[in-house]
Formats: structure tokens, sequence, C-alpha cells
């Protein structure tokens, strides 16, 4: 299936295009999250960024990408592009910059990008909301062979450090040629299609054409400030001062965060 696209007739109205790559297991690799550092920065909105420049030149609405079905066998890793008609019509334009900005990305990857994700995941499990007793154990149970003992409460929200060469490696493999491509698509014209067995969807199987290369006009995210280093409201004796906006008071302490 390299170098081919599968184009079929969906039940929605929307434009997708998928791309699917087979990766090794993801597992072995949770303590470093080399695939949650390249999706952050692929469905990341900075400008610079491929989502950023594909939404202002009317290409497509949104921009997905996530891990499926991992196992200890492998991982299939799908980006998941909504399609604009300008973008259903330049497929070959999307997969071009698509390829540059995993390229981009391999030549700028930094240390910091990956703090910022280490200290927003461990803010998000220090201040998770509850869930449902019986589903917070059955997670529990399910890490139980899978994770390190002491990872078993937190795995997913573990990052212990930076391995460049690690996302580099999933990088080289998260290529436009190594990726089965889907087009959805009610306008999708099919000639000599066949029907899929059980749910009876029109597809067809073509040759990719060869992607045209692209200027590398992509940028890396600029450093966070605003991601504290400490979530905690320091205890003040001043007194409550109140504010009058018309009809309303609202009184507030000059605490602050830190």
């Amino acid at each position: 299936m390299k170098n081919k696209l599968v184009r079929f007739i969906p039940v929605s109205n929307k434009h997708e295009l998928y791309l699917i790559y087979q990766l090794p297991p993801i597992i072995k690799d949770y303590k470093y999250k080399p695939i949650n550092i390249i999706t952050s920065l692929l469905d990341h909105e900075y400008k610079g960024g491929l989502y950023n420049y594909l939404v202002n030149q009317k290409l497509i609405y949104e921009l997905n990408a996530s891990i499926m079905y991992p196992s200890s066998i492998i991982s299939l890793y799908v980006i998941n592009i909504q399609l604009t008609d300008t973008g259903l019509d330049n497929i070959n334009m999307i997969l071009s910059y698509l390829d540059t900005y995993i390229q981009n990305i391999k030549e700028k990857l930094t240390s910091y990008f990956f703090d910022e994700c280490k200290k927003i995941s461990q803010i998000d499990f220090d201040y998770s909301d509850k869930i449902e007793p019986s589903d917070y154990i059955t997670g529990i149970q399910n890490n139980f062979g899978v994770y390190e003992t002491g990872h078993i409460l937190y795995a997913d929200s573990y990052y212990e450090k930076y391995k460049s060469d690690l996302i580099k490696s999933y990088l080289d493999m998260i290529r436009i040629d190594n990726s089965i491509i889907l087009l959805s698509s009610k306008k999708n014209k099919l000639e000599n299609y066949s029907i899929e067995e059980h749910y009876k969807i029109k597809y067809e199987i073509l040759d990719r054409d060869i992607l045209n290369p692209v200027e590398n006009i992509f940028s890396y995210p600029e450093k966070n400030m605003y991601i504290p280093d400490k979530i905690k409201i320091l205890d003040t004796k001043d007194k409550l001062e109140v504010i009058k906006t018309g009809d309303h008071l609202l009184y507030y302490n000059r605490s602050r965060y830190n």
C-alpha cells in the first residue's frame, strides 16, 4: 500500500484526509513520550507552525494526531485532517507541507518544548478532575504488567527525561512514503471502484502522485513564559479590597500565584 491513495465515499459530508503509520510499540518508551511531543507539535496552533499555516491558507479546518490501538506488538499513528473545498483540490500541496514540517521539527528539535510538556502534564495530573472510583480502579488494573510498578498511577503523565535521538527516530518513521493515505469525500469521483464487504462503502486504490518540494517556511514554537513552575496561593494578611462596577461590588484579596 506504499505510495497509494485510497479514495472512498463516506456517509458524512466532510472532506477528510487520513494518514496512517505503523510504528513499533510505543509503550516501551512511555517514560520519554516521543509521540506525545511530536503530536503536540503537529497540532500546535502557534504562528509559524503547520496547523496555523494551513488554516490561514484556507486549506484545512482541523488537524489532529493520535495513537490508535497501542499494543505490545505495534502502534498505529493517525493524522486526521479536515479539509476545506480548497484543500480537497490541493491534497498534494498539503502532503508536501506536512512532509516539510516533519523535517523542520527534526532539524530544530530542542529540549525546552519537552520541559514545557512535562510541566503541563504534571499540572494536569495534580489538578485533574475526580472520576468514578470504578473507572479509576479499572485504569489502574489495566496498567499492571504494562508499566513499572512505581508508575502505575500516572504513567500517562510521567515524563522522565528528554531524548532527542528517540524523538528523531520516530520522526523518521512518520514520513509520507511510510503511510497509508485515505481520502474521504462525497466529491470523490471513483472510476474503477470496489465495494467494501461489510459496510458497502465504495472505494478505489490509486497510485499517489510524486510530491513537489515546497519551501520550508516553518519555525519552532517559542518558549511559553506563562507556564508556572509552582501553583500555590501565597498567604497574605492584606485586607479584602472592594471595586465598585455599576451596581456590583467586587471583593478581592491581593493574593498572588507563584
